[in-house]
């Protein structure tokens, strides 16, 4: 391990202990991938999620998260404890994360979305990433009507995927102030519009 990487785990410790104002903390993790592209920085890398787990085992104390609600209940939660979970149900949370936790022999909660099983079931902000920030042809102009609101965009860029632009504008998420062109910007406001529809309107 590099000098680098042992400033990043105790600077990953340090934040850990300073969130720790009471006796548990609750770790929530959706993806441990390394996705060609994240908007939505929900991946962590495979070999960063072992260093998290590293310092989880040498600093804390790891629970389930129903030995935390019992000790919760009993009033007897360990000090610094730590739950780990996994939103959304992705199969990286079986094929990467799983071996990990067991060889760190850490316990985690996954809750999965049950009407997403299968190969080709996929979450609906995967589908807006894929079809906006991924190379492809799009239409020149895309006008929708959405709660009888109508929204018109403009789309004018298209880069090869092997394109030097493309590698770049890949690396985009969310919490950029600026969108480099105007996929990403179509992107940001359909998945604000999106996420704030109800799930009858979805």
């Amino acid at each position: 391990m590099n000098i680098r990487s042992v400033l990043k785990l105790n600077r990953l410790h340090r934040w850990i202990k300073a969130k720790i104002h009471a006796k548990a903390l609750i770790l929530l993790y959706h993806r441990i991938a390394t996705p060609p592209i994240d908007p939505q920085l929900l991946a962590v890398a495979q070999a960063h999620f072992e260093q998290h787990l590293d310092v989880i085992c040498k600093y804390y104390h790891p629970l389930s998260l129903n030995d935390l609600c019992r000790a919760i209940q009993t009033k007897a939660v360990p000090p610094h404890s730590i739950v780990i979970t996994f939103d959304d149900g992705y199969s990286d949370n079986l094929y990467a994360a799983k071996p990990l936790l067991e060889k760190y022999n850490i316990p985690a909660t996954v809750f999965v979305t049950g009407g997403l099983i299968g190969p080709s079931a996929s979450l609906w902000w995967d589908e807006l990433a894929r079809i906006f920030l991924q190379p492809g042809p799009l239409p020149r102009v895309l006008e929708l009507t959405i709660n009888d609101q109508f929204h018109h965009w403009e789309i004018n860029d298209f880069f090869p995927a092997d394109s030097e632009k493309h590698e770049i504008r890949k690396q985009w998420n969310v919490l950029e102030e600026s969108d480099p062109g105007s996929r990403q910007t179509v992107y940001r406001s359909l998945y604000s519009i999106i996420r704030n529809l109800s799930s009858r309107e979805t």
